[in-house]
């Protein structure tokens, strides 16, 4: 299985975060292995997101959109807010497995 990750970003924080954040983002593709395809965020997908009972409504929300581009892993610094997602969590420095 070819592995497939969602990439989710925050734009709130200083103007270097912000200024990394879109540096970073405008490299994207350099990067042949991201193919996964760019999923709405949408009234429908923010009550989906708020169902899920998560402590924290950004991640929840991750998890809804990258359930919603085919995403099996989503990549974080914090795994334990991921701890009710049906999508496995990984930290950066984490290879992803065959099941990712």
């Amino acid at each position: 299985m070819t592995p497939r990750f969602g990439i989710s970003f925050c734009t709130a924080g200083t103007s270097t975060l912000r200024s990394s954040v879109f540096a970073s983002a405008a490299r994207l593709h350099e990067i042949p292995q991201i193919t996964t395809p760019l999923a709405e965020v949408n009234d429908a997908s923010a009550r989906e997101a708020l169902s899920l009972g998560f402590g924290d409504f950004e991640d929840a929300l991750q998890v809804v959109v990258a359930s919603a581009c085919g995403a099996n892993c989503i990549v974080t610094r914090n795994v334990a807010d991921f701890s009710k997602s049906e999508i496995v969590a990984l930290t950066p420095s984490q290879p992803p497995s065959h099941d990712c």
